[in-house]
């Protein structure tokens, strides 16, 4: 059994569970469990997703002695910290959403995270992003951003992907440095940023905001836009034809309803 999935209103104990041990993927949605801690019986474990569960941070911090262990997604829960989860040593991969009680700081401690998303949170401060130089990807979602100076501070990001803008966009010309950095979701008024990027392949383009698109012309890596911001449908196709006098394109589309 590779997989374990119980969803809504199931009751789960997990000192009954048969074949625990060959368990790589587990998926608790809205469910009701008890004795969480025989988990570590689970030793095949790579990856967990709770939804709506009543787990405590006490209850995860069971998830420490799981060797295996490289991805975690928490969604619309109450803890009282995550620090619980600082010591996964194999834990590469975290995912928050809605997760009510934790202090955010605490993820200074996650130096070995390689993948951060969060999501329908509220965060006072990203100055934890400092300590967390191996990140290769980083996604926002309906998450309140002052300011993108954070991007100065991790040199190995590989993908970024925030739909929305910030309050402050100052530090996007950064990306220009970033050598390793492949996909940049985000709405960029200017497609110069770009021009420095020697392993863009993925961007997001501010439809509202950018004059022009010539910037992009020999940028052979780029095979992927996403437009934002968009208002018309006739915007979107002058916005595309203009993109394909430049690039030769595999995908394209827009985020949004158009008129």
């Amino acid at each position: 059994m590779d997989s374990l999935f119980y969803k809504k209103e199931q009751a789960i104990d997990f000192a009954q569970v048969v074949d625990i041990e060959s368990i790589k993927e587990l998926v608790l949605h809205n469910c009701t469990v008890s004795n969480f801690t025989c988990i570590i019986d689970a030793k095949a474990l790579k990856s967990i997703a709770l939804v709506n569960c009543n787990i405590t941070s006490e209850d995860l911090s069971c998830l420490k002695k799981m060797e295996k262990l490289k991805t975690i997604r928490l969604n619309v829960m109450k803890l009282d910290n995550i620090l619980c989860l600082a010591d996964i040593a194999s834990l590469r991969e975290l995912s928050i959403r809605r997760i009510e009680g934790i202090n955010y700081e605490e993820l200074e401690y996650f130096s070995k995270l390689q993948s951060l998303a969060l999501q329908e949170t509220e965060v006072s401060s990203f100055v934890f992003m400092k300590k967390l130089k191996n990140l290769k990807e980083l996604e926002f979602n309906e998450v309140s951003i002052g300011d993108l100076n954070f991007l100065y501070d991790l040199p190995r990001l590989k993908e970024f992907t925030m739909r929305y803008r910030a309050e402050d966009e100052t530090a996007l010309n950064c990306i220009s440095k970033m050598k390793y950095l492949q996909c940049f979701q985000y709405p960029v008024p200017d497609m110069s940023i770009y021009k420095e990027c020697s392993k863009i392949s993925s961007i997001g383009v501010d439809s509202a905001r950018v004059q022009s698109f010539y910037e992009l012309e020999g940028k052979k890596t780029i095979t992927d836009v996403m437009f934002y911001n968009l208002e018309t449908e006739k915007q979107y196709k002058q916005q595309l034809a203009e993109v394909n006098k430049f690039l030769d394109l595999r995908s394209y589309g827009y985020m949004g309803k158009l008129s």
